[in-house]
């Protein structure tokens, strides 16, 4: 696995809080595409892609996707849930999970 960090000047307005474009991280030979914002107060908020396949993920603060787009399937602690447009996955901090995207996923993450 490898990662690129690309920084660009962007500014994004939702529900009235303004994010500004802090990083971007590329994984998985490509595949997964996270694009980091905050606010003023240094909230994070991910707006992220993954395309068809497998990924394993920590998470280090509890993650609350949202998602845009696509299908998946979260495993957590051996449980499968399935997702799509308008779902909210949460995986609580401290969990290795793995996301198998069975359509080319969009989404928010917000963390806790």
């Amino acid at each position: 696995m490898w990662m690129i960090a690309i920084l660009r000047s962007y500014v994004i307005i939702m529900s009235n809080i303004t994010y500004n474009y802090h990083d971007t991280f590329v994984f998985f030979d490509g595949n997964v595409i996270l694009r980091n914002f905050k606010t003023g107060n240094d909230t994070v908020i991910t707006f992220g892609f993954m395309r068809c396949g497998s990924y394993c993920w920590l998470a280090e603060q509890q993650e609350t996707f949202h998602i845009e787009a696509g299908k998946a399937v979260f495993v957590v602690d051996g449980e499968e849930s399935s997702v799509s447009k308008g779902s909210i996955m949460i995986v609580p901090k401290g969990k290795k999970f793995t996301v198998k995207v069975l359509e080319h996923l969009d989404y928010r993450c917000q963390y806790d």
